[in-house]
């Protein structure tokens, strides 16, 4: 798996060899992306879906206990309900996604968070 097109995997550590990176950019994926295994890779973390037509939802995201970075933007991801239970997310990018609506109470769940990326949403509310 780690010379699979968009697979990086760990080289040294607790992780060696485990899937640390999957970057499908502009990959012409449709429909539900069902992660619910991929949350439960331990080593993973960056997972990057921008520009695919793809519906990303965070059923068991709490799972991926070191996903840092979150990139799906210009998806199809039009909820973030669930997103609050990954913990270790220091980076989310959810631009022209189609979220409406008040900003969800969820993100704030994400402590670690330092990059938050919400534009070309019909979003509505303010941020702390």
């Amino acid at each position: 798996h780690c010379t699979w097109e968009g697979i990086t995997c760990h080289t040294e550590g607790e992780f060696n060899g485990l899937v640390r990176k999957i970057e499908l950019d502009d990959n012409n994926l449709v429909g539900t992306a069902d992660l619910v295994t991929i949350w439960l890779l331990q080593g993973l973390e960056v997972l990057r879906l921008q520009k695919n037509k793809v519906f990303v939802p965070f059923l068991n995201i709490e799972n991926a206990i070191n996903l840092r970075t979150l990139i799906i933007s210009e998806t199809k991801t039009n909820s973030l309900i669930g997103i609050g239970g990954a913990k270790q997310l220091r980076e989310l990018h959810v631009t022209n996604a189609g979220l409406q609506g008040m900003i969800p109470d969820e993100l704030f769940q994400l402590s670690l968070l330092e990059k938050l990326y919400l534009s070309h949403n019909a979003l509505t509310g303010f941020l702390p």
